[in-house]
């Protein structure tokens, strides 16, 4: 009896020095440095080859020894057991779990560990060969749980879920607050953002805004209207601007010194009202395009869109290549603004922190009239979802500026005053 105990005690010493040796010998390898390595070359250039042959396989070498860790730790925590049962009989459970787990943990685990950050070039030397044989000898049953893992890592990361917009915008502004990003930068991260969710009618300059060039018309009243403008490109159309024949390049046009527009016309190129920015900027980029009419769902042409519009959204101070800044909340003083009529909806609401809405609406001057249920006049007081919005001005039928309040801060002002 006495000899087997001695035996078992003997195999529970090894299985803990196995233990220590693979624990040990994950975080020497793993500790090197690119430094070290090149240490080691100079001194030891047959194991430094070694090591940097395992180290080129991380995964390989971990699995190595993890499995063998694993499996000497589950025997040594068995035979623990068994040597408790034998000494304290119908005790061995409530002996050994407490008992086992501080060998485990002490000899196993915490103090090799320790040895192996303090001298991992000694260790890796030593440790080097036999782990390159363990990994030769353990290869079919690594093989097994390695195919094992990458199909559960598969089937996890289907079900995997990025950051929420939400969490997003939460890490941005821990990032300005932290100074990881200023102001501009935060602005313009919002900006890409928003990208996805603004689709091409919501940035686009209207047709009733849109000059152009009809085919129809003679040569130089077209060279007349090419030199008045101040923007890029020019709609080319032949009677009526639902049937456009592409866009005049101005100062390719003005340059050339002859009347031959369609020498200076790029064919045209249409995108739905429902495009998303993000997609449209990303289509802009491949087909090297820079402008494009937007087509609303019965095929007309409802405006059109430059790749300056699109970058506007992003960082407010680049010039709209269609010659205008874009509408833009100009705050006159506190809970007060002058918004242009052509301002999106979405654009106020995340601006102000307002929850306008109408139906079929998605500019101010849409849900104006909705609220009217008729064209408005100049001077006209509208009161409806927390704001008041007075119209400032009407230009062929169309609200172009209103002067919007809140009326929450409204009265707050009035409070203080």
């Amino acid at each position: 009896m006495n000899a087997m105990l001695a035996i078992e005690f003997a195999a529970l010493a090894f299985l803990l020095s196995c233990s220590a040796f693979f624990s040990s010998a994950e975080t020497a390898m793993f500790s090197l440095n690119t430094l070290q390595v090149h240490r080691l070359r100079r001194t030891r250039p047959g194991k430094a080859n070694l090591i940097e042959g395992l180290l080129a396989k991380p995964t390989r070498l971990l699995s190595t020894v993890l499995i063998g860790n694993t499996l000497v730790n589950i025997a040594a925590a068995a035979l623990g057991y068994v040597i408790a049962e034998n000494l304290f009989p119908s005790k061995g459970e409530v002996v050994s779990i407490p008992a086992m787990t501080l060998l485990l943990l002490l000899f196993g685990e915490v103090a090799p560990k320790r040895l192996a950050m303090a001298r991992p070039e000694t260790l890796s030397i030593r440790y080097a060969s036999f782990l390159k044989w363990l990994i030769d000898v353990s290869t079919p049953l690594r093989v097994v749980l390695e195919n094992v893992t990458r199909f559960l890592q598969r089937h996890m990361e289907s079900r995997e879920q990025g950051l929420t917009e939400d969490e997003f915008l939460t890490v941005v502004e821990v990032g300005e607050e932290e100074g990881v990003l200023d102001r501009e930068e935060r602005i313009m991260v919002d900006g890409i953002i928003r990208l996805e969710e603004t689709q091409a009618s919501d940035v686009m300059t209207p047709r009733v805004d849109l000059a152009g060039i009809d085919l129809d018309d003679p040569v130089e009243q077209s060279r007349k209207m090419a030199k008045s403008v101040t923007f890029r490109y020019l709609p080319v159309y032949r009677g009526s601007l639902d049937h456009a024949e592409g866009f005049l390049d101005v100062p390719r046009f003005l340059l050339a010194g002859s009347n031959d527009l369609h020498g200076a016309m790029i064919p045209p190129f249409f995108v739905p009202e429902t495009a998303p920015l993000d997609t449209l900027l990303a289509t802009f980029q491949k087909e090297h395009r820079r402008v494009a009419y937007v087509v609303d769902e019965f095929g007309g042409t409802a405006g059109l869109i430059t790749r300056g519009d699109i970058l506007e959204e992003i960082a407010a101070d680049v010039d709209n290549e269609y010659g205008d800044k874009q509408p833009a909340l100009q705050q006159i003083q506190p809970g007060r603004w002058l918004v242009d009529g052509s301002t999106s909806l979405e654009d106020i609401n995340y601006e102000l922190d307002t929850n306008l809405d109408a139906e079929g609406a998605d500019r101010i001057a849409g849900w104006v009239t909705a609220q009217a249920e008729r064209i408005p006049r100049t001077g006209e007081v509208f009161e409806a979802q927390g704001c008041r919005v007075t119209v400032q001005r009407v230009r062929h039928n169309r609200v172009t500026l209103v002067l919007l309040d809140k009326i929450s801060d409204v009265a707050r002002e009035d409070e203080k005053e």
